[in-house]
């Protein structure tokens, strides 16, 4: 068992088809696997077991030891009885997360692994996948913004953005999917409220992306949102500042 490198310059690193998934998870049981995926280098063959205090995850996600070490417990359950929805063609794949989440309650630590399922979407990767800081969303406060970012991320293709900026389209259903709400907000205002709004909100204030939108219609119905996204370290223009 190895202790999990907390360092938050690493890259989480995943196959497209594994962050396109269903996913059901809290805010912090994203965070805390996106930190076991992290730990995967690509030269490795195998998962390996790690082991982390509560203590310096609840730093890294910047949050109060109390309350973490209120809630792991249900967190592990949640991780484990929430699996991840891989579409396959015209089918979904479902599998779980990992093989064991285990708090070890009298020394205040976590062990845990990924499920041997997972392999072909994290080890090994050379093509079809997506990458980025995981200091991009530990601060992220919102699990729709991590996932949003994450599919934006995997529709660049790579991080090197022109001065100009760049654009990339996701689907209403593709991000309903990754959001895991296909069946709520059933208005479009709530949905561009309570997802679109609050992720781009939490993108442009957690992250070195500057990001705003704007809808794709087909005979009057919202199909697509086409991202606007830059970096903020390019000078914005004017006209997408109040987007």
């Amino acid at each position: 068992m190895e202790l999990m490198n907390l360092q938050t310059d690493n890259y989480v690193v995943q196959a497209n088809a594994l962050v396109s998934g269903k996913q059901n998870l809290s805010l912090n049981e994203t965070k805390l696997l996106r930190l076991v995926i992290m730990q995967n280098l690509y030269k490795d063959r195998e998962f390996r077991e790690y082991t982390v205090s509560i203590k310096k995850l609840a730093e890294t996600f910047g949050i109060s030891s109390q309350n973490l070490y209120r809630d792991i417990e249900r967190m592990c359950q949640n991780i484990i009885s929430n699996p991840v929805y891989i579409k396959k063609g015209d089918a979904w794949k479902v599998t779980r997360w990992v093989s064991f989440a285990e708090y070890v309650k009298g020394k205040g630590i976590l062990h845990i692994k990924l499920n041997e399922e997972l392999k072909p979407y994290v080890l090994g990767l050379q093509r079809y996948y997506s990458q980025y800081q995981i200091c991009q969303i530990l601060n992220m406060s919102s699990v729709y913004a991590i996932r949003i970012f994450e599919m934006i991320i995997m529709k660049m293709r790579n991080t090197n953005i022109p001065r100009e900026g760049k654009y990339v389209k996701c689907t209403v259903q593709e991000i309903r999917e990754a959001c895991q709400c296909e069946d709520r907000y059933s208005q479009f205002g709530m949905f561009r409220k309570k997802v679109l709004d609050m992720a781009v909100r939490e993108i442009r204030k957690r992250t070195t992306f500057f990001i705003c939108y704007e809808y794709e219609k087909e005979s009057r119905k919202i199909v697509a949102i086409r991202f606007y996204i830059n970096s903020c370290f390019n000078r914005i223009p004017k006209k997408y500042i109040n987007n």
